[in-house]
């Protein structure tokens, strides 16, 4: 039987995660500042230790990405789609407890049900693409994406690919009409 051992991650590995999870944290805070009600703020926070799991697994599946395909870096899109993934995954906002009384579930509203979902798709769009794709992206577009980090088991590779092509119609809306178009 193998002995369990913790894994040894480079300096370099450390450097990149410490980055992410900063990056994570400001995007939180202007998420809730900007997107949320007052009475949802008040009663969520973020979770650090699970943020610094997501960072991880992050990590972790773009490295094995990486070794896969034999490319050096992750292009913005996987690093959206993969950051979109784990954080509806590991859901690094929570509710704060309410030692008294545990009505905040009797009152849940839509907002607070879908706040890790919404940080998914707000850090991963915000973050990490161009940030001219935001007002061009439908209200619908960015519900089905809310609810696949919801509902649905996201795959990091399908996601990117959504990610790509969301770039590439922003790409075609703001060209040049007298230059070529490429995909």
């Amino acid at each position: 039987m193998e002995k369990y051992t913790l894994r040894t991650f480079s300096e370099e590995r450390k450097i990149k995660e410490s980055k992410r999870f900063d990056t994570l944290v400001a995007g939180y805070e202007k998420f809730c500042a900007h997107l949320l009600s007052p009475q949802t703020r008040a009663i969520i926070c973020l979770n650090r230790a699970i943020l610094s799991g997501m960072v991880r697994s992050y990590f972790d599946d773009i490295e094995r990405f990486k070794e896969y395909t034999g490319s050096e870096r992750a292009d913005r899109h996987k690093q959206a789609a993969y950051t979109i993934k784990w954080i509806a995954k590991l859901k690094p906002i929570q509710i704060k407890i309410d030692e008294k009384e545990d009505k905040v579930y009797e009152t849940a509203s839509k907002e607070l049900l879908e706040v890790n979902a919404r940080f998914a798709v707000y850090a991963g769009i915000v973050l990490f693409l161009d940030e001219r794709v935001i007002p061009l992206v439908s209200k619908m577009v960015l519900e089905h994406l809310v609810y696949a980090a919801m509902f649905r088991g996201i795959s990091g590779h399908q996601l990117a690919f959504s990610m790509y092509l969301m770039e590439r119609v922003v790409d075609c809306y703001y060209r040049d009409p007298s230059k070529e178009f490429k995909m």
